[in-house]
């Protein structure tokens, strides 16, 4: 079943499907979380409908490219952007780690959350086809020098993202926690790396999480 929503604090159009995974409170956070100058290249890995790479084109002059595994989900995401008569988005079928341009200044990802125990689980909650250290070490190759990789992720694995990137050769530049509740501990956690950045990072003021 197919339904058209709106994605909150914008005029954009989201064509939805019982078939892919929907919009959430994650999707909505990242998409406010990133900060896009007005000449920034960005790339989306694993677009699903198109909700972050649309947000972010509406504020920068270049291409825009999203990149998914799932051929349907980038089938509904084409039909998201000409919904939306947006001109400077393309979409690809293409793994991440393929690709060999360096040519970004921004890589935004909401990646699995959990480690992978069970080949049975549900994939789009795992790193079973793309691990926080695939992500790192592929964002390095395809960023230019002071480029950016913004991701949201599970509270628990902060210490671990942290660590990864830093082997890579990321900084953490900014940061932004994500509560259920002022009463409760964060159960997200919005984080931007800097390639080959200096140590300094800003803490965004928390937010709490709604439903979108």
């Amino acid at each position: 079943m197919m339904r058209t929503d709106y994605i909150k604090g914008t005029s954009l159009k989201l064509i939805q499907s019982d078939q892919i995974y929907k919009m959430t409170s994650d999707t909505y956070h990242l998409a406010n979380f990133i900060k896009i100058r007005k000449h920034d290249r960005v790339l989306e890995v694993g677009c699903n409908h198109g909700v972050i790479i649309m947000v972010a084109s509406l504020n920068t002059d270049q291409e825009c490219l999203g990149i998914d595994i799932n051929q349907n989900a980038l089938e509904l995401a084409k039909q998201n952007v000409i919904l939306n008569e947006i001109k400077n988005v393309r979409f690809e079928w293409l793994d991440f780690k393929h690709i060999r341009q360096n040519n970004f200044d921004l890589v935004v990802c909401n990646p699995p959350y959990y480690k992978h125990q069970n080949k049975d689980d549900d994939q789009a909650k795992l790193d079973v086809s793309l691990s926080l250290e695939d992500l790192a070490k592929q964002a390095f190759v395809v960023l230019k020098d002071k480029g950016r990789c913004s991701i949201i992720l599970a509270a628990e694995r902060m210490g671990e993202a942290i660590q990864i990137f830093a082997n890579q050769r990321f900084a953490l530049k900014r940061m932004q926690m994500i509560h259920h509740s002022l009463h409760h501990p964060a159960s997200s956690v919005c984080m931007e790396f800097n390639k080959l950045g200096n140590v300094h990072c800003k803490v965004e003021a928390p937010i709490v999480n709604v439903e979108v």
